[in-house]
C-alpha cells in the first residue's frame, strides 16, 4: 500500500512534531505561571509597623495582620516577619517588600506555616543610597477560592 500523499513530503513530519512540542511547552509554562493578584487592600493609614502589628480587612470577610520585629524596623538586620490570617483557605502566604519610589530588587519571601492561621519568615531589607526609604510590604494569600493581597506601608532609614 503506498504511503499517504502528505507523508511523502520529507519536512512535514518534523514540522508537525515541532509544532506539537512548542504547544506542549507553552501549555506547561502557562500552567506554572502564578495567577495575577487581585487589587490589594490597604492597611489603615494610621497604623505604624515600627510600633505594633497592623491589620487589614479583606474583601468578603476575614483579615490579615502583619508584624515585623525587631522594632523599629532596621535595614541590613535580620527581620522576623509574622502574619496572622483570620479566614480559612490560605494554602500559602508570601510577603513582597518593594520600594515605594525606587526598585530595590526582588525581596519576596514565602512564610512557613506555624499553626492555624499563623505564618513566620525572616528577611533583610537592603540599604537605600538615599538613607531614607518608603516601603510597601504586600502580604499575598494564595487561596483555593482566589488569591488576596493587602499592602502595608512604612519607612526605614534616617
Amino acid at each position: 500500500m503506498p504511503a499517504h500523499p502528505l507523508l511523502r513530503r520529507p519536512l512535514l513530519v518534523p514540522l508537525a512534531f515541532g509544532v506539537v512540542m512548542v504547544a506542549v511547552a507553552v501549555a506547561g509554562w502557562w500552567s506554572l505561571a502564578e495567577p495575577a493578584l487581585p487589587e490589594p487592600v490597604a492597611a489603615p493609614a494610621g497604623c505604624d509597623l515600627h510600633a505594633r502589628a497592623c491589620r487589614a480587612r479583606l474583601p468578603g470577610g476575614g483579615s490579615v495582620e502583619l508584624e515585623i520585629a525587631p522594632r523599629p524596623i532596621a535595614l541590613v538586620t535580620p527581620l522576623q516577619v509574622t502574619v496572622r490570617v483570620q479566614e480559612t483557605g490560605a494554602r500559602s502566604v508570601e510577603v513582597d517588600f518593594a520600594g515605594e519610589w525606587m526598585n530595590m530588587g526582588s525581596n519576596r519571601i514565602r512564610l512557613a506555616a506555624a499553626g492555624e492561621g499563623h505564618y513566620l519568615g525572616e528577611t533583610t531589607l537592603p540599604v537605600c543610597i538615599t538613607g531614607r526609604m518608603a516601603w510597601k510590604a504586600t502580604v499575598i494569600l494564595r487561596r483555593w477560592g482566589g488569591d488576596a493581597a493587602a499592602v502595608f506601608r512604612f519607612e526605614s532609614g534616617e
